[in-house]
Order: C-alpha cells, then sequence, then structure tokens
C-alpha cells in the first residue's frame, strides 16, 4: 500500500497497544489497528491472555507517523 507523506513530517512513533481479539487470523486485525497511527515498520505480539472469554493482546510497534498525527490518541 503506498503513502503519500511530507517526508519534512514524518518521525518514528513508539507504541503500545491493548487490543481485543475477534475470531480469525491477527495479523489483519493488529495492522488495522496500527494504521490508524501510522504505517508500520515493525510489530509484536508481546502477550495474550484470556479474560471474560476474550482473547486480549498486549502489541508493541514502531510507525512512520506525519507530526499531525502524532497528536492523535
Amino acid at each position: 500500500m503506498a503513502v503519500a507523506m511530507d517526508a519534512n513530517r514524518l518521525h518514528l512513533k513508539g507504541l503500545e497497544l491493548q487490543l481485543t481479539a475477534t475470531a480469525g487470523a491477527l495479523s489483519p486485525q493488529v495492522l488495522g489497528a496500527l494504521a490508524r497511527h501510522g504505517t508500520p515498520l515493525r510489530w509484536a505480539i508481546t502477550a495474550c491472555c484470556r479474560q471474560g472469554g476474550q482473547r486480549l493482546l498486549s502489541v508493541e510497534a514502531v510507525v512512520l507517523a506525519e507530526s499531525s498525527q502524532a497528536m492523535q490518541p
């Protein structure tokens, strides 16, 4: 996927996310959550547990983001 970004406004952003996984492949779910923060460069599922019948994932990642995206929660 090509992403148009202004090179002068790009920066690396480290993230730690908590996701509730649904049935199916995890990769598209993780990539979709990370895409809201920028272009994923690398990521890892660092923990997985079950709570109340749900799979909870801890994900650490580095994304390439524009300065305007840095302020988004």
